[in-house]
C-alpha cells in the first residue's frame, strides 16, 4: 500500500500580505505608472513598519519567495540587468491606476469614516480638483500625497482599506469613483 502526503506550501498571513501592499503601494507613488517597485526598496521599508519583520518566520528564505507565494496579490517581473520588481496583481496601485478618479458627491456619511476623515479627503480632493480636476474629476494617484500633506501619518490601512479607491468607495454619499 502506498501512501500520499501533501506538503502544505507555506503562506504569507494577512499581516505579511498587508504589510508587502503598504509598502508597495506607498514605493509605487514614486514608481513607473504601472505600479512596479523595485524588490529592494520594499523590505527597508517594511522594516520601518514592522522592525522584526523577517520572511524566514512565515517559511520563506527570502522576500522573492515570499512573494511568488501569493500570485493572487503580487505580480513579479525581471528587468534587463536581473533587478527583480513586484506590484499589486493588475498593477492596482494608486499611481497605476490612471483611470480611477473620485469627485466630491453628496453630504450625509455610510459610517465606514470618520467625520474627520472625511473633512481631510474632501479637501484633499477639493484642492487636487483645483489643480488638476476636469469637470470635478481628479486621478486617485493625485489625493494621496495631498492628504499626507495635511496629515503626514495619514495610512489607508489604519481605516481599514488596502488602497485610496476602497477608501473612496467606502463613502458612496460623499465621493463618486470611475
Amino acid at each position: 500500500s502506498v501512501e500520499s502526503s501533501s506538503v502544505e506550501s507555506p503562506q504569507l498571513s494577512t499581516d505579511a500580505i498587508k504589510l508587502l501592499t503598504r509598502a508597495v503601494e506607498q514605493l509605487a507613488d514614486e514608481a513607473d505608472g504601472q505600479g512596479w517597485v523595485n524588490l529592494g526598496r520594499v523590505k527597508p521599508l517594511i522594516t520601518q513598519f514592522k522592525p522584526d519583520f523577517d520572511m524566514r518566520s512565515y517559511g520563506f528564505q527570502n522576500m522573492k519567495a515570499g512573494v511568488l507565494s501569493e500570485p493572487n496579490h503580487f505580480e513579479w517581473k525581471v528587468v534587463p540587468g536581473g533587478c527583480n520588481f513586484i506590484r499589486l496583481v493588475g498593477g492596482t496601485s494608486e499611481a497605476g491606476e490612471n483611470a480611477a478618479a473620485a469627485r466630491i458627491e453628496g453630504v450625509g456619511s455610510s459610517g465606514q469614516l470618520s467625520s474627520d476623515t472625511i473633512k481631510l479627503l474632501t479637501r484633499a480632493v477639493q484642492q487636487a480638483t483645483a489643480v488638476w480636476g476636469h469637470d470635478g474629476w481628479v486621478d486617485l494617484g493625485s489625493i494621496k500625497p495631498i492628504l499626507t500633506r495635511f496629515k503626514p501619518d495619514f495610512d489607508v490601512f489604519s481605516h481599514g482599506f488596502q488602497n485610496m479607491r476602497g477608501l473612496v468607495l467606502s463613502e458612496p454619499r460623499h465621493f463618486e469613483s470611475k
